[in-house]
């Protein structure tokens, strides 16, 4: 210690701000190492240490990549250069959200539940515990500061009991517990009235109706359950959502009081922050509550604006568009820009000549949407990385422009659902981004491999070749996915609506589908295979050959550097050479099922064209049975199998996956071999939607379902609609 204290001096320390730190080596002692870093007293957080020792780690050949596996060294060679660095972070809110409504590694584990297999063994939650250290190893070495989850309910845990169990509630305090001895603080995730998912909402519609202390009784006995240090879990804040659902929602003065109560017993009875997540859906006005741009009535997820000032915001955007990214009327929206506007406005509330309320601001992206579109297809996306980056970056330029604090926008909460299939890299960047968003770069490729460098790093000697095709790749995606660019034209705000390569890409289930017949769909939309008369059908075919053409050529070259990879990176190193070759495969698959479903395409050249593409499954189902074996959980059928979960799907993410769901969704819809596979929006559902959005309807639906395949065939196709089989 004394050594270390004259190699990093207490004053140097004292002289930089909360959580930077330093590493140093001995000028006299090169085997010497020390590292050091300050707390934050103010947020209660004791991290410094903890992001100094694994900056020093990185150094000597330690990688914290993937969240449940680190990577160690074969031996520790010393430096052949002098090691001295100071590091800051440019925003102080930085937090991953695991969305634990999706059946993901760690649903079960962050419940504090025992996890049944497919075949009905048990997972013991004391098994699963092991998995909890790593992760926060991970977050602390990636230099986050917060991780929350989402807290669920099931209609089995209400009429057991254990959903709110002294068993439940102990073990979620040993999980705070071990966050905060990494010197983080743990956050739970619970609606305030949101009924969607199985999140265990704290007011029920029922509720509304009855005296307004009923509501509060209600809030106030929850949010103890959570936070209390004594009797309680022991979270140290708060996060929840408004409405009933990403769609629906009670009246805004009745929202507003359930919020402003939330807020204001979780900071008046226990001193601890509370945040409401403000969704990008469209369509939900609130009487009464004004736009401060137009006066007509506020959309319905910015009512918090509102709110007490206790309350904090989590502006949303989804999936990986950055704010002025063309959204292909994704949840009905042309870009995300209006949530930049929320953003910035709560941001200047209370300063300046802005009478607004001060609250704290939290961006709330994603790295994962999950839900058809990215990583159960499974699409290798190293453009969320890049477009997250690209946020903090706006973010901060915004607020220069706007002559405000750096810090009224605090920092961001990043929506991560699963972390196989390459998604770890999109992880390991966004994480790295709040701590430095790189704003000395001149552009976003150029800021994004800087991003990149603890990955190169961890590599070996072709570090910088990986980096370069990965930049590469984000922007070929950025251009055809999001964009639609090909040949050098780029379609309109209308015509992008159809042309863009997500649409054609990410899987479509008949929900999504359904959805999109009745209100704006939650994905891009795509022309249908045998939508011929659509006025954009013929741009279909060149933007899925230059995806096709780009993809695989990236796939095949990042393939041709694996020998040139340290043997203990070999196997995160093929986890990104398999998840590029998926998405190449994708592609050739998609492209492959248009051609064969053209309309001068003759039956037997159809067949023919089938014959082709079954051998494009062929190779991805080779592909996904070696990763299975890789996966960084045990049993894989954790996250591969359909079993039961506490989330509201039959399965795990990614099943989807391992049965290649979207893959041969796809490709059913062009065969036709059945006639359910005429009867499209329907066709192969597997999932519930009254559990999805509602949480209490798979019973009754399953019921349905078996009655209406008495009926036969007309029957059987209806009762699919409304849930999935049994297994």
């Amino acid at each position: 210690n004394i050594l270390c204290s004259d190699i990093i001096p207490q004053n140097e320390l004292n002289s930089l701000g909360p959580e930077c730190f330093v590493f140093r080596q001995s000028r006299f002692n090169q085997s010497l190492f020390c590292a050091n870093g300050n707390d934050d007293k103010t947020q209660k957080l004791r991290t410094g240490v903890g992001y100094a020792a694994t900056a020093l780690l990185e150094e000597l050949g330690f990688a914290f990549l993937h969240p449940l596996a680190p990577t160690i060294p074969p031996k520790i060679s010393p430096s052949k250069t002098y090691l001295n660095a100071t590091s800051c972070p440019r925003f102080m809110y930085r937090a991953f959200h695991i969305h634990t409504e999706h059946p993901l590694e760690l649903i079960e584990l962050l419940q504090g539940s025992d996890a049944t297999m497919p075949n009905g063994t048990i997972v013991p939650w004391e098994y699963m515990y092991s998995d909890f250290p790593k992760v926060l190893l991970w977050a602390v070495a990636n230099r986050l500061n917060r991780l929350e989850w989402v807290l669920l309910t099931t209609q089995e845990w209400e009429a057991n009991g254990f959903v709110n169990s002294t068993l439940r509630q102990s073990r979620l305090r040993n999980l705070t517990s071990l966050v905060n001895s990494f010197g983080l603080l743990a956050g739970a995730v619970v609606p305030i009235a949101e009924v969607q998912q199985h999140g265990w909402y704290m007011v029920s519609s029922k509720t509304l109706k009855e005296p307004p202390q009923v509501a509060m009784s209600q809030i106030h006995t929850r949010i103890d359950w959570i936070l209390d240090n004594t009797t309680g879990a022991g979270f140290d804040f708060f996060s929840t959502e408004s409405g009933f659902s990403e769609f629906t929602h009670p009246s805004g003065t009745d929202m507003l009081r359930l919020i402003n109560e939330t807020a204001d017993y979780s900071q008046g009875k226990h001193g601890k922050p509370c945040y409401i997540k403000c969704h990008c859906s469209s369509g939900q006005t609130c009487p009464g509550y004004p736009d401060p741009r137009t006066g007509k009535p506020i959309d319905f997820n910015y009512l918090p604006l509102y709110a007490s000032s206790n309350m904090g915001v989590m502006p949303h955007t989804v999936q990986s568009y950055s704010f002025g990214d063309p959204a292909a009327n994704t949840y009905g929206n042309e870009n995300f820009m209006d949530m930049l506007w929320f953003m910035m406005y709560e941001a200047s509330a209370g300063r300046g000549n802005n009478t607004g309320i001060m609250r704290d601001v939290v961006y709330y992206p994603e790295t994962n949407y999950w839900v058809n579109v990215d990583i159960d297809v499974p699409l290798f996306l190293p453009i969320y990385g890049y477009k997250r980056l690209q946020d903090l970056r706006i973010i901060d330029e915004e607020l220069k422009n706007r002559s405000l604090d750096p810090n009224s926008v605090k920092g961001q909460s990043v929506f991560d659902s699963g972390w196989e299939w390459g998604s770890w890299v999109n992880d390991v960047v966004t994480a790295r981004a709040s701590w430095d968003p790189q704003l000395s770069a001149t552009n976003e490729s150029e800021a994004y491999a800087n991003v990149l460098a603890p990955i190169a790093r961890a590599l070996g000697p072709a570090g910088s070749q990986v980096t370069s095709l990965l930049v590469k790749l984000a922007e070929a995606q950025n251009s055809l996915l999001i964009y639609g660019i090909v040949n050098g034209s780029t379609p309109t705000s209308e015509e992008i609506k159809y042309l863009s390569g997500f649409a054609y890409l990410s899987g479509r289930d008949p929900l999504t589908q359904l959805l999109g017949k009745v209100s704006s769909i939650t994905q891009p939309d795509r022309i249908g295979f045998w939508d011929h008369s659509h006025q954009y059908y013929s741009r279909v075919a060149p933007l899925l050959e230059a995806m096709n053409t780009t993809f695989s050529v990236l796939a095949f070259e990042l393939a041709s550097l694996t020998q040139q990879i340290l043997p203990n990176m070999l196997e995160l190193y093929h986890d990104i050479c398999d998840s590029a070759q998926m998405i190449a495969l994708r592609a050739e698959e998609i492209k492959l099922l248009y051609k064969a479903s053209a309309p001068k395409t003759t039956s037997s050249e159809k067949e023919a064209i089938l014959t082709k593409t079954r051998g494009v499954l062929s190779k991805a189902t080779s592909i996904v049975a070696n990763r299975e074996a890789n996966y960084h959980v045990f049993p894989h059928e954790r996250i591969s199998g359909w079993r039961s979960n506490p989330s509201s799907y039959s399965y795990t993410y990614l099943w989807t996956v391992h049965s290649l769901y979207y893959f041969w969704r796809d490709y059913g819809l062009v065969e036709r071999k059945g006639p359910d596979a005429w009867v499209e929006p329907c066709y192969l559902n597997i999932q519930d939607a009254t559990d999805v959005a509602f949480g209490v309807g798979k019973n009754l639906t399953d019921f349905l379902r078996e009655e209406l395949r008495k009926l036969g065939l007309p029957g059987d196709i209806i009762g699919t609609c409304l849930a999935p089989p049994k297994h």
